[in-house]
């Protein structure tokens, strides 16, 4: 089964609040953007944004440019199903972040829980030279990924672990981490997970 297949049958099978990475409020990614020093008219992507609430909680607050980078039609599907009129105020595009190729550079760039199902150090270097094409000059992006506290398979699928040291070493230098924070994400089924958001820049 593809990647592509797996998240399909995931999605077709739950409602977006029955999956582990579920979460309703989104404080840290929000907190991040909001101190960032960005405008409301900045354009954001957010990667594998499966429920699209995220994309919902930035138009909530006022931002007007925001685009969904998601595998699943399957999860697209029901995201705007669940939207109503307010999917036709985000941009959607299907398809595998690594085979990604912007149409227009982003200000901000957002990942939360997809980047750390990427196992293969080819994908991982791949991931990295998406973002660097993506991203405007002092454009950012906001990753929270699994720590190496957190677990070591989510979703049926194998999963990589990060520290704040090497998550700066991987992408350095092209760009530069200027905040980062651990967190325990509590899953709808109580379990622990312990991620580790953190923040980059891109120089000029």
């Amino acid at each position: 089964m593809n990647v592509k297949t797996h998240w399909d049958k995931i999605y077709s099978k739950h409602s977006f609040d029955q999956l582990a990475s579920f979460q309703p409020s989104h404080k840290l990614s929000l907190e991040l953007i909001e101190t960032s020093g960005l405008s409301k008219n900045i354009k954001i992507i957010d990667i594998g944004g499966g429920d699209a609430i995220f994309a919902e909680l930035l138009l909530d607050k006022g931002y007007t440019d925001i685009t969904i980078l998601e595998l699943s039609d399957e999860a697209i599907k029901k995201a705007k199903a669940r939207l109503g009129d307010k999917a036709n105020s985000i941009k959607w595009i299907q398809g595998n972040v690594l085979d990604f190729s912007a149409f227009e550079e982003y200000d901000f760039w957002h990942d939360r829980a997809a980047f750390h199902f990427l196992t293969k150090f080819e994908d991982i270097q791949k991931y990295k030279k998406v973002v660097q094409d993506s991203l405007k000059q002092k454009g950012k992006i906001m990753l929270a990924t699994f720590s190496e506290l957190g677990p070591e398979e989510c979703s049926g699928l194998p999963v990589t672990q990060y520290s704040e040291s090497n998550l700066m070493k991987l992408f350095a230098p092209e760009l530069h981490m200027i905040r980062w924070q651990y967190y325990d994400h509590v899953t709808p089924g109580k379990i622990k997970q312990n991620y580790i958001y953190s923040c980059f820049s891109k120089p000029v």
